[in-house]
This record gives structure tokens, sequence and C-alpha cells, in this order.
């Protein structure tokens, strides 16, 4: 069985999220994307993507005197295992807490509500065309 890759730091979602948009880069790439941000040295980004490299969540190769990032699962797939590792950790699994929450808590539009109401019937709809197979 495969061991589950860590959850992101803010950093590393942060830079994960310039190479998903990019669909690769170098440290240069990354470190101008998040100069017009904040402040950063150079070498964290470069020490970062070396980690995120290490963790499975990047790819390297060298391009023309350069190396080349390029991500190793795509964007959907990391964000749903965090949201997952979210709901278990903080909600012990349960996923109709974080819904409460979200709904009650957050700046929530009525066409956000609708969107959410209908992911949800489609959901279930499926759940129970599964059920009588």
């Amino acid at each position: 069985m495969k061991p589950e890759k860590a959850v992101l730091t803010s950093q590393e979602l942060e830079i994960m999220k310039i190479v998903w948009s990019r669909g690769s880069s170098t440290v240069r790439e990354v470190y101008e994307e998040l100069l017009k941000h904040r402040k950063i040295a150079y070498t964290t980004v470069m020490t970062m993507m070396g980690i995120l490299e290490q963790k499975g969540r990047l790819r390297k190769s060298e391009q023309s005197r350069a190396f080349v990032y390029t991500p190793s699962e795509p964007q959907t797939k990391v964000v749903g295992s965090m949201v997952q590792e979210f709901v278990k950790r903080v909600f012990n699994g349960s996923a109709r807490p974080l819904l409460v929450h979200l709904v009650e808590n957050m700046d929530v539009d009525g066409a956000q509500i609708e969107e959410i109401s209908k992911l949800l019937k489609e959901k279930k709809l499926l759940k129970e065309k599964r059920r009588k197979k």
C-alpha cells in the first residue's frame, strides 16, 4: 500500500498553485511570481521546491541549464485529499458539520447555496442509482 503524502503547508500550497497554473515552472519563475505578492528569498523558494520534490509533489527535469518542475499530481487530487484529511481531523470524518459551518458562518450568497444544493442532489441521485444495481 502506498503511504499517504503529507498535507501541504501554506507556503508549499502557494508554490504548488503557481506550478499548477503554469503547468511547469523553474525556481526563478515561481520566485518572480511570489515577489509580486510578498518579499521572499530566492533560496527559500529553491529549498521549498526541493522539499516538494522530495515529498513527491513535484518532478524535476533539466532543460537548457535550468531545472523545470512539473506537478506529479493534478490540483484537484491534492486539494481533495487535503480536504478529506481536514474533515477527518477536525470533524471526525463527517462532512455535515463542515457544511453547516460554511452555510451558517461564511458569506455564502444565494447562487452558491443553489450550486451546493444542486451538487448534493446530483450526488444523492448517483448513490441511489448505485444501490439499485
